[in-house]
């Protein structure tokens, strides 16, 4: 649902928990591909392990984005 939509996933697995877009799922081998908002990790999330799925709103997702370009601009002094 979340790669039809374009969403934004949390997903708990194991002993973590991880926020991002999904990239790729593998119906193969049993796993997500999933990219942090920032676009500066990806985890590959085996199924089984899923303890709890849900979606991020839109609204949340877009505020990150919105930190995210605001972090990228340093002042210099």
């Amino acid at each position: 649902m979340a790669l039809r939509k374009n969403s934004g996933v949390h997903v708990i697995f194991l002993d973590k928990n991880f926020t991002g877009d999904i990239v790729k799922y593998d119906r193969d081998r049993q796993q997500l591909i999933v990219k942090n908002f920032k676009k500066s990790m990806t985890t590959i999330i085996r199924v089984p392990d899923i303890q709890r799925i849900s979606l991020v709103p839109n609204n949340i997702r877009e505020a990150q984005r919105k930190d995210i370009g605001l972090e990228s601009r340093k002042f210099k002094k």
